[in-house]
This record gives C-alpha cells, structure tokens and sequence, in this order.
C-alpha cells in the first residue's frame, strides 16, 4: 500500500478532505500556514518517519482560504506568535515582489502556490540524495468551495527563476 506524508496547516482542518481524495495510508506534519523549518532535529525526525514508514510521496498542502496567509496578507492578528515574524515578513517580501514584477490573474492560488514551492525547495535541500531519489514530493492547494486538490501553478516556477537574479 502506497504511504504518503502530508504537511499541512492545522487551520485549514483539511484531515477528512485528504482522507476522501487521498486513498492510501497518510501521515501528517502540521505548522501554521505550512511556515516549518527544517533545522538539523526536525529533518532527522521526518527522515526516520519516512524510513520507518516507507513513505513514498510528500505532499505540502494549505487551502486556498488559509487563514495564516491571509493573516499575513492583511491585519496580522497572528503575528505575535512566537516564531511567525519571519514567516509574515516572507510572504509579505513575496507578495510584494509578486505584484511589482508579475501579471497574475489568481493572486491567491499564485502567492500559495510560491509559498509551497519555496517550502518544497527547502525540505529537498534537506534530504539526502538517497531518500530524494525515492520520494516523489508536490504540492497541492485545496479549493474549499468545489472540495477539489490543484495543482501549483507551474508559472510559478519562472517567477522563482527571475525573482532569484
């Protein structure tokens, strides 16, 4: 049986939904907006995770209505929680590079979709070549209205690369 890991954020209470779409075994890693770090004691937990578990996918996930990123987006209520200023200030710095260099038709699903492509490119990094090689890692956005998983936008990508010049 096929085993997955998601990381997900626990304001989007999206456990049932994965559970319907997703038929397979899962684990779950949850952070607020999907803002974990990958330090030195974290990977070695989510490695022997994946080891012990024989997790072959990684999926990062948050919903389109997350309610961490539009905190971040707007008011910023929650940005006295320990450890979130550099996540808000990152998503703030993204968007604002967003709107000064690229033509979006769906900001959300575009800010959402940089922010787990960023969040995958880090974890990757983290991995060594060995569990990288066996693991199929994406992201998804999960669309509360029509109760569907999407894909990122893969335009992101080419923001990523003249954003980085």
């Amino acid at each position: 049986m096929r085993k997955s890991l998601f990381f997900i954020c626990p304001t989007d209470n999206l456990e049932s939904s994965i559970d319907n779409a997703f038929r397979h075994e899962h684990y779950y890693i949850s952070s607020l907006g999907n803002s974990i770090s990958f330090g030195e004691k974290m990977m070695e937990e989510i490695k022997n995770l994946i080891r012990n578990k024989n997790i072959s996918t990684v999926t990062f996930v948050l919903s389109i209505e997350n309610r961490i990123i539009k905190d971040a987006l707007g008011h910023q209520v929650c940005s006295t929680i320990t450890g979130m200023d550099d996540f808000y200030n990152g998503v703030i710095r993204n968007k604002k590079q967003l709107e000064e260099s690229w033509q979006m038709w769906n900001p959300k699903l575009f800010i959402l979709s940089y922010h787990l492509k960023e969040k995958i490119k880090e974890f990757k990094y983290q991995l060594n070549s060995t569990l990288l090689n066996q693991l199929s890692i994406n992201g998804k956005i999960y669309i509360d209205q029509d109760n569907i998983f999407i894909d990122l936008y893969t335009d992101v990508d080419y923001f990523q690369c003249f954003s980085h010049n």
